[in-house]
């Protein structure tokens, strides 16, 4: 389509698509993307500074205290000392992790009652029934009435658990229930202590103000608590870093409950103190991001994060959706006008970007909503975009491909487009095997044929000699009627072109034998070709109007000496013609026969030449038998005994040996007139 030939279009459809895709995953990467976020809690502890408020204080009913008392849940009583001693130590706020649900005996409870009365500080927690099937069904379960007329403060203790995790991420400050609101029990907490330092130790009992992103905790001060995203009745928790071993025993101030019963603590003025059952059967775990820990240090995490101001807020959702967009835009943009080094470098900077940017984020109290779905849509948008760059741009090579393999082989225009190689303007010295052919008595043909019966002839014949060559690896180097002249191997080394050259001669020799018979069904004539293989040092170079024209081909005496040697075929009635560097290279691979030693006009350098058969072990009898008498011949030629070798060559003349008709008339013409004494057996040709 041409809409996609555009790679702006192809570029913002692309990224949509995958900006789509992406997004259809989010519900399925969520797991994904809260153990990144675990990750996050790790690794941002590690780099910055720990907060933490020192006016939180743990008091345990661990292993010591039940060894002590013998048995848990205790008489009511057993809480009276600890809630005197610890208001005698001064702490501002205490929390019983005891609902007290039933009546015990009424002396106990009334006792209690009293002690908590006294205390004021004292928070219970009240329990909520979130099985329900509707939120007007939600039950709050309180504590014994008697408790509930101490005026004590309280709040909710249910623990907020994502449901695809099972982790404690965040808290809620309130729950509706029967369109009232309900307070958790950490808001109590902190309304109690915030009522302790700013409000004259009275209690606040009015609601916190809410607005769209924070409450703000006290009317009369500006302590505002930022909800995890705007309108979401949710508070992320900052949790502090803690292993499995030490269950934040150095992180918070501790105390077993048995020696605040036997009040041995220190002073806790404006201490905050949480009362909890941590024995092992009595403690209730739960997993968070750091690890699995017990509920009260949910708690004072949280706790700690509101006293610190060491929050924690999902960065905005929109934002982050459109910074992924573009990022994906960015990345589909550069890997579709890229290549080679650039590409490698524009995907390595994308890479970075993605995974390098984001964790900037650790020193601020940013929370990433989708870090998985902007690692995804990193490799997406290098993956699918090298795809489908693969798939255009191989359909462009292949074009390319076709395209240059109408000038040079497929097999140089494979190694073109794969390597680097490139066109060099300069000139460049080197052996190659220059191959010549043309038509005996073409013009004689042209002559007796119309321009659409001539066009039609050269067309066939030229598109399968050209086969044939080119499937040698042959690089033709230009036409010129029915002349064709190839180059081997211009373009890179290798060590058996003039072997390869010898086997595409005989082949288009065979080929001839089924073009001569359509030529016959059409036309009534054959055509034989002479063809010439020469291998010599020639210059290699472009011919070029830089910019505009441009022509490769080799130069130089071995070219023009190859030219005018496939010329000397129709002297000899020889079909396939090469020079002494081609038949001592492959004389163990192809049949020659040795022809003559000449010199060309113009030319003062004598050659040899052969004629090439066949290959090797595949002339007839009959024909292996003519290549004999041919040196017996031409072994009394050099020897002067012209009769005997006239005589050998007459022979074979009348078994259709057409080169042997040459030194028979050269045998009479020596026998005529002898040739000198220091005759070197040359024969010089005066025309060209």
């Amino acid at each position: 389509m041409r809409f996609f030939d555009n790679k702006n279009n192809l570029t913002l459809v692309l990224s949509f698509a995958i900006f789509i895709f992406v997004i259809l995953l989010s519900y399925f990467l969520y797991p994904l993307n809260k153990n990144f976020q675990d990750w996050y809690y790790a690794l941002r502890e590690k780099i910055s500074w720990k907060k933490q408020d020192k006016n939180i204080v743990v008091v345990e009913i661990d292993e010591k205290t039940l060894k002590s008392l013998w048995r848990f849940p205790f008489d009511r009583d057993e809480y009276i000392p600890v809630i005197e001693n610890l208001n005698k130590a001064w702490a501002s706020v205490i929390w019983l992790d005891i609902i007290f649900p039933d009546s015990s005996n009424t002396l106990d409870d009334l006792r209690l009652s009293k002690a908590i009365k006294k205390a004021w500080n004292i928070i219970l927690w009240y329990s909520l029934n979130e099985k329900a099937s509707s939120r007007l069904e939600l039950k709050v379960e309180k504590p014994i009435k008697i408790l509930d007329e101490a005026k004590f403060n309280a709040g909710l203790i249910n623990p907020l658990v994502d449901a695809k995790t099972q982790k404690v991420y965040s808290a809620r400050p309130f729950n509706n229930i029967k369109w009232a609101q309900v307070e958790y029990f950490w808001l109590a907490v902190l309304k109690a202590y915030y009522a302790k330092l700013f409000e004259n130790n009275e209690l606040i009992w009015n609601k916190w103000i809410y607005s769209n992103s924070y409450y703000n905790a006290i009317p009369t001060r500006n302590i505002e608590i930022p909800l995890e995203r705007p309108g979401q009745n949710r508070v992320l928790i900052n949790y502090l870093q803690a292993d499995e071993n030490d269950k934040y025993l150095n992180i918070f101030e501790r105390y077993s409950f048995i020696d605040v019963y036997n009040n041995k603590i220190p002073d806790l003025t404006d201490k905050m103190v949480l009362i909890w059952a941590t024995a092992e059967g009595l403690k209730d775990v739960f997993f968070t991001p750091v690890w699995k820990i017990n509920w009260v240090y949910i708690h004072t995490n949280f706790i700690n994060t509101i006293l610190t101001k060491n929050y924690l807020i999902y960065f905005n959702k929109f934002l982050e959706l459109a910074l992924i967009f573009f990022l994906i835009l960015l990345a589909v943009y550069l890997n579709l006008r890229t290549w080679g080094t650039y590409l490698f470098l524009s995907n390595l900077w994308i890479i970075v970007i993605f995974l390098l940017i984001y964790p900037i984020i650790i020193f601020t109290p940013l929370v990433l909503n989708y870090p998985i779905e902007s690692i995804l849509s990193a490799v997406l948008a290098i993956v699918v975009t090298n795809i489908i760059k693969y798939i255009t741009e191989d359909k462009k090579k292949t074009k390319l491909m076709q395209a240059l393999s109408e000038y040079v082989s497929k097999d140089i225009a494979q190694k073109v487009l794969e390597t680097t190689w490139s066109v060099n303007l300069e000139w460049e010295k080197k052996e190659i095997t220059i191959f010549f052919s043309d038509i005996e008595g073409f013009t004689t043909i042209s002559e007796n044929l119309s321009p659409e019966s001539l066009v039609h002839f050269l067309r066939y014949y030229l598109w399968e000699m050209s086969d044939v060559i080119l499937d040698e690896k042959w690089f033709i180097n230009k036409y010129e009627w029915d002349a064709i002249m190839a180059l081997w191997w211009v373009f890179w080394e290798i060590e058996n072109h003039s072997t390869l050259g010898c086997i595409a001669a005989l082949k288009q020799k065979v080929k001839l034998k089924s073009l001569n018979q359509k030529f016959m069904a059409e036309w009534y004539w054959e055509i034989r070709v002479r063809m010439w293989l020469h291998k010599w040092e020639a210059i290699i170079w472009n011919i070029w109007s830089e910019g505009r024209k441009m022509e490769f081909t080799a130069l130089w005496d071995s070219v023009n000496l190859a030219s005018r040697l496939e010329w000397v075929n129709k002297n000899y009635w020889t079909e396939i013609c090469v020079s002494d560097d081609i038949f001592v290279e492959n004389k163990d691979k192809f049949e020659f026969r040795y022809l003559d030693k000449i010199r060309v006009k113009w030319k003062n350098k004598a050659v040899h030449i052969y004629e090439l058969l066949n290959v090797k072990w595949n002339l007839s009898q009959e024909k292996n038998q003519i290549m004999i008498d041919f040196r017996r011949a031409m072994d009394l030629y050099y020897a002067r005994k012209f009769d005997e070798a006239r005589k050998l060559f007459q022979t074979l003349v009348e078994l259709w040996d057409k080169p042997s008709k040459v030194y028979v008339d050269r045998c009479d013409k020596y026998i005529e007139t002898p040739p000198l004494e220091d005759w070197d057996f040359i024969w010089t040709y005066d025309t060209k």
